[in-house]
């Protein structure tokens, strides 16, 4: 192997090493994505299949609502120590959020009056749920 091969080989592990490392490690925005920011608020949640099983499933919410309306914040299932990343977004009395990353659920709902948040949830699959979140400890 002569010089000019060792080098150039020598290059092209450095740049692979760099991309491997930029897949492996968050970036600072994604980071920033998933951190919420302002001043957080926690719903004890609950999402009951139509047609519904037996038991609900339930969790808390804990979300944040920037002043331009993104969504960020964490969703605690009742049954496990998860923090499973939100985001989403907002307009009026509108929100929408996405809870995880690859098996995700999709909510759509309203803020009401009371401070409920009341709307409908997907997992993309043939399953949908009926999405009720109460401000914590107005249940």
């Amino acid at each position: 192997m002569n010089v000019k091969t060792s080098i150039s080989a020598f290059l092209r592990s450095i740049a692979l090493g760099a991309a491997l490392t930029s897949l492996l490690v968050p970036s600072a925005s994604h980071a920033a994505v998933l951190t919420p920011s302002g001043k957080t608020t926690d719903y004890d949640a609950t999402f009951e299949a139509i047609p519904g099983p037996e038991a609900p499933f339930s969790g808390v919410l804990q979300i944040a609502v920037s002043r331009n309306g993104i969504i960020t914040g964490y969703w605690r299932p009742a049954y496990a120590e998860d923090f499973v990343p939100v985001t989403g977004g907002s307009e009026g009395q509108h929100i929408w959020f996405t809870i995880g990353n690859e098996m995700h659920v999709h909510v759509d709902a309203q803020f009401q009056s009371d401070g409920k948040l009341v709307g409908d949830a997907t997992d993309y699959g043939p399953i949908h749920y009926k999405f009720v979140a109460t401000k914590d400890g107005n249940v």
